[in-house]
C-alpha cells in the first residue's frame, strides 16, 4: 500500500481528536450604545438590544441567530460553564472569526466550514442592506452624533456606513482552546459529554441525519 504524500500517517479521524473548550462571542453596535460599558457584548443573539427598525436590519439578525444555532447544535454543554466542548473542528484552522478565515473543500462540513460558508460577514453593509446609510439616518434622527460618540469604544470611526463591512459592527466570534491544551479532569468530563461508538453518535451533519432517521 502506498504512503501518504507527505511520508507519514494520515490525518487523524475528526471523532478520534480531542475535543476543544469553545464559546460563541456576540457583539454590536447597537448594544454598545444602548447597554454602556457592554462593549457590545451580549449572551445570546436574542439578547441583542437594538436601535434600528427591525425591517432595516432582519436580514443581518437573521443571519446571525442561524449561526448561533448551528452552534449550540453542534456543540456540547459543560455545566454550570458558558463554555462548550466541540470536536468538529478543521485542525488546521485556528481563525476566531469564521466569517474570515479560509479551509478545503474537504472541511466544508466542519462547524467552522458551515459558519464561515454562512457568516459572509466581509460584505459592505450596503450590499446586505439596500438603503443603509438613509435607513441608520431616518432611524437615529437627530441623536446620530450623540451615539456616534458614545460607541467609540467598539469601533472608532462611528456610526457604520454603507461602504463598511458588516463585520465592522456586527461580529459573531467562535473562541477555541485546542482540547489538548486542557487540564485531564476537563478531558475525562468532555468524554463522559461528547464521547460515541461512532461518527453517527457525535455532533455533526451524521447524527443530525440519524435523528431525522430514527424520529
Amino acid at each position: 500500500m502506498a504512503e501518504p504524500p507527505d511520508g507519514g500517517a494520515s490525518d487523524p479521524s475528526l471523532w478520534d481528536r480531542v475535543p476543544d473548550l469553545v464559546s460563541l462571542e456576540i457583539s454590536t453596535w447597537e448594544h454598545a450604545a444602548c447597554v454602556p460599558r457592554s462593549w457590545g457584548k451580549a449572551d445570546r443573539v436574542a439578547d441583542l438590544r437594538r436601535l434600528l427598525p427591525d425591517e432595516l436590519t432582519k436580514p443581518i439578525y437573521a443571519l446571525m441567530a442561524q449561526a448561533e444555532a448551528l452552534f449550540l447544535r453542534r456543540t456540547e454543554p459543560i455545566p454550570p460553564f458558558r463554555e462548550r466542548l466541540a470536536r468538529d473542528f478543521d485542525a488546521r484552522s485556528q481563525a476566531s472569526e469564521p466569517g474570515g478565515a479560509t479551509a478545503d473543500a474537504a472541511d466544508s462540513f466542519t462547524l467552522d466550514g458551515e459558519l464561515r460558508e454562512l457568516l459572509r460577514f466581509t460584505q459592505n453593509l450596503g450590499d446586505v442592506v439596500p438603503g443603509w446609510d438613509a435607513g441608520v439616518a431616518a432611524a437615529l434622527g437627530a441623536d446620530a452624533a450623540e451615539i456616534a460618540r458614545g460607541i467609540r469604544n467598539f469601533e472608532t470611526l462611528g456610526l457604520p456606513r454603507g461602504e463598511f463591512s458588516v463585520a465592522y459592527g456586527y461580529r459573531l466570534s467562535v473562541r477555541r482552546v485546542p482540547g489538548d491544551l486542557l487540564r485531564p479532569a476537563l478531558a475525562t468530563h468532555s468524554a463522559l459529554l461528547i464521547g460515541g461508538a461512532s461518527p453517527a453518535f457525535q455532533p455533526g451533519p451524521l447524527r443530525d441525519l440519524s435523528d431525522l432517521l430514527l424520529r
